[in-house]
């Protein structure tokens, strides 16, 4: 049973390994466009009301080249099997702002790690309901996201202390609206060792992290004939390389 799922988990990482050739003729945006739609995914464009996804003949009406002004707004992968290693995929989308990876059996605190790492600037809008694999430790990522807006943490009950989670990010981010978990009963934490989160004065202290720069509009891509191959590793000391349709 145990080699069975790590045998159907093989597939998926060998699913979405990551295409050089692929990022070279397309450029990160439309080849993280064409892999995630590829993947039951969909995606919208800057400048778009509708989502991209697979049409009826399942195919693709996007360009199959690079096309400049093309630029991934918003993500939808819920419910889909995206593992960490396909997130090798989904980088340089400098204009990324919705990310919705709800109800992804395979999404952890490595994927959120890496998630939180690449769109700390740009990350508004993020929903991580009922994913199973995430604990309140994998939780306390969010707090780079120096952006967020909009949380969504529907069917995560399983997550200990998610109220105390909660509580941490609105002291960071105030105006940061948080759906699907109670988190306003302060009561809860009266007379515990967290009491001290109910002074007024209170400070979180977190760990210090690079200054944030002002970030440089990206440039238009242009295809480089030996770029290195980027290769991933994941935690626990297993290599593999990212990412494929």
């Amino acid at each position: 049973m145990e080699d069975m799922a790590k045998n159907r988990y093989a597939l998926l990482v060998k699913g979405q390994e990551f295409i050089k050739e692929r990022l070279l003729v397309l450029g990160p945006d439309l080849s993280a466009a064409h892999f995630l739609c590829y993947n039951n995914c969909r995606v919208r464009f800057r400048g778009h009301k509708e989502w991209t996804e697979l049409n009826a003949k399942g195919g693709l009406d996007i360009p199959a080249v690079y096309v400049p002004g093309w630029f991934i707004e918003a993500i939808d992968c819920s419910s889909s099997k995206l593992v960490f290693e396909g997130l090798q995929n989904l980088r340089n989308l400098h204009y990324l702002k919705y990310l919705d990876i709800s109800y992804c059996e395979h999404i952890d605190v490595w994927c959120l790690d890496r998630i939180t790492g690449e769109y700390a600037d740009t990350l508004e809008y993020l929903n991580l309901s009922g994913c199973r694999n995430l604990t309140a430790h994998g939780l306390e990522v969010l707090w780079r996201l120096k952006n967020l807006k909009t949380l969504v943490l529907k069917d995560m009950e399983h997550v200990e202390d998610l109220t105390l989670v909660c509580l941490l990010l609105l002291d960071v981010f105030p105006n940061l609206k948080i759906i699907g978990a109670e988190y306003m009963d302060l009561k809860l934490l009266e007379g515990t060792e967290h009491a001290y989160l109910l002074q007024d004065d209170f400070i979180p202290q977190l760990e210090p992290g690079a200054k944030p720069t002002q970030a440089d509009p990206p440039l238009p891509f242009r295809p480089r004939q030996h770029e290195a191959e980027d290769h991933v590793t994941r935690p626990g000391n297993l290599e593999t390389k990212a990412v494929k349709n």
